[in-house]
């Protein structure tokens, strides 16, 4: 089953829907005990968002995912994935609600990155962001968050209370 999950991991394209829910239900069936089998990287952007939703969904593997996460637009997709998505920005579901350890981590990981890389990323798809930053609450985490509630603010129209400006 590890050999299974890491061919599909080594996937560089984009996932089918069955692709998605094979991937999904590979990595449920994963112990998450001896993690010594991920692979260093993982080329699919949207095998990894489901690698990581995985890994985050639990706080004991949650450690793991930093080293996967590139991008800002790889923090949009675990949302997407966690909401019932394959990780396709371009198919994306209405977004679920986040729980607050899961918020931290996620703006935790977006406050890592330098701010103008995540923010250049945000502009990609401000839409999609607008709709993350309302599951994620950035300008309530602004003291301990502050590269990712400028960014999210910066996407929103600049305003630091973190509401669009009309």
């Amino acid at each position: 089953m590890t050999a299974q999950l890491i061919a599909m991991l080594a996937l560089p394209g984009v996932l089918s829907a069955a692709g998605a829910a094979d991937l999904r239900a590979l990595l449920a069936a994963q112990a998450r005990h001896d993690l010594a089998w991920l692979p260093a990287r993982i080329p699919g952007r949207q095998a990894k968002a489901h690698l990581l939703a995985w890994l985050l969904d639990e706080p004991a593997t949650a450690g793991r995912a930093e080293p996967y996460v590139d991008t800002a637009t790889d923090v949009l997709r675990v949302l997407i994935v966690r909401s019932g998505g394959t990780g396709s920005i371009a198919d994306r579901p209405r977004l679920a609600t986040v729980p607050r350890p899961l918020r931290r981590t996620l703006l935790a990981l977006l406050d890592r990155r330098p701010v103008a890389r995540t923010v250049d990323d945000m502009r990609r798809h401000p839409r999609a962001w607008v709709a993350a930053g309302e599951k994620l609450h950035p300008a309530t985490h602004a003291a301990r968050y502050p590269n990712a509630a400028h960014a999210f603010a910066t996407i929103r129209g600049g305003n630091p209370n973190g509401r669009a400006s009309v």
